[in-house]
């Protein structure tokens, strides 16, 4: 039977979610996309990089708890052509976009007896746990599994998907990856989908949602 797991992950300091859009210049999305919370998954568990194995088709989907405050640094790389390294290196300053100290709450629904082992990897991890690019471990915390309770509602307390729903406030969209996709000649593409990103997200219409406590989430 399918439960509905939901923990607190919270960044010590800073971290970053590299958005692909943008050149000499590492923007970064406001929240971990979908593809980051599985690989995040993956490396509790101890998968092998690139596999997610029963995890690939689960749902998941991450809330605001606190945005925490997104910053501009900047950082000296190396470029070079590598057919003449040895004249061509030099060196530039680029901005990177960090989030310092954001709290998320992570969901994911799907059946009880992988969601029971979820949430003993998320406790204790085979490997440390990182969001995206970050400088420490995330603090995971508050991990629960409960009962699937459908219910409609007009407010979300999640990140949605743009095509569910339409907000009637101010929201951010940005297209976040969800996931992987096969391509021509054994080549893997990413797959995006626009997000509405707020704590809360107010519709003009009432949408199926799962209950979490006070909360209501999509996933």
């Amino acid at each position: 039977m399918n439960r509905l797991l939901a923990a607190r992950l919270e960044v010590p300091f800073w971290c970053s979610f590299r958005s692909p859009y943008a050149a000499n210049v590492h923007l970064t999305y406001s929240v971990p996309p979908p593809a980051t919370l599985k690989g995040m998954l993956a490396a509790a568990m101890g998968y092998p990089a690139d596999y997610l194995g029963p995890l690939t088709d689960l749902p998941v989907g991450v809330g605001i708890e606190d945005q925490g405050e997104k910053i501009e640094t900047l950082s000296q790389i190396i470029k070079w052509d590598w057919r003449n390294y040895s004249k061509s290196r030099f060196r530039m300053l680029v901005i990177r976009e960090k989030i310092i100290k954001p709290t998320y709450y992570f969901y994911v629904r799907g059946p009880e007896e992988l969601l029971s082992k979820i949430a003993v990897a998320l406790t204790n991890p085979f490997f440390p746990l990182a969001l995206g690019e970050s400088d420490d471990a995330v603090e995971v915390t508050d991990v629960n599994i409960v009962h699937l309770q459908e219910d409609k509602s007009s407010v979300v307390h999640n990140c949605l998907p743009l095509r569910l729903g339409t907000p009637i406030e101010r929201v951010n969209v940005e297209r976040l990856a969800t996931g992987w996709e096969a391509g021509p000649r054994n080549s893997t593409g990413v797959v995006y989908e626009p997000y509405c990103i707020a704590p809360q997200i107010r519709l003009e219409k009432a949408i199926p949602t799962w209950q979490y406590g006070p909360k209501r989430v999509v996933v």
